[in-house]
């Protein structure tokens, strides 16, 4: 959480297809948020087999700073190229091939700093009450339904100028 930001968080996996679907809407929604708010992604697993491997591989691409360059690729790789990515012996071949230092990723993979993130999804898990992903929760206290992606977004924009609006205004 950051002070004095409304703050976004989109749950979401590699694995899902929906949240393929919605992947370059959402990242192209996001770069348009005003600055006071902050947007970040959660990486869950559920504990689906496959689906925690990918959780993995999303924080330990976020500690070695190549998370911005593969994010798409790794979408495509399984949802259209149909590559089988559920494992670390996969998943690490496939960063290797796409550039990702195989030894920067793999440390990180082992981490402490990734498996305490892996730990908290589940807590973030419970404490939004997140059953499904795609989901987008504003402010830690809305969790942001729609019959369709682009409603869905909408949605989240307007809970987001409502809780900017419910903020006390600073005093100077």
């Amino acid at each position: 959480e950051v002070k004095g930001k409304t703050e976004v968080i989109e749950f979401f996996s590699f694995a899902c297809p929906g949240c393929y679907q919605i992947h370059r809407q959402i990242m192209a929604w996001a770069r348009k948020l005003p600055a006071d708010v902050n947007f970040r992604r959660v990486a869950i697993s559920f504990a689906k087999p496959g689906w925690e491997p990918l959780a993995r591989a999303f924080y330990a691409l976020e500690a070695t700073g190549d998370l911005h360059r593969v994010d798409t690729a790794l979408f495509d790789a399984i949802h259209k190229e149909r590559q089988p990515l559920f494992d670390q012996k996969s998943i690490t071949a496939w960063m290797v091939a796409h550039g990702v230092d195989g030894t920067k990723f793999t440390s990180a993979w082992n981490s402490f700093g990734v498996s305490t993130r892996m730990a908290q999804n589940n807590r973030i898990l419970t404490s939004y009450q997140v059953g499904s992903v795609p989901a987008v929760v504003v402010d830690g206290r809305y969790n942001v339904l729609g019959n369709s992606f682009d409603e869905m977004l909408v949605n989240a924009s307007a809970v987001i100028t409502k809780v900017k609006a419910e903020r006390p205004a600073k005093k100077s």
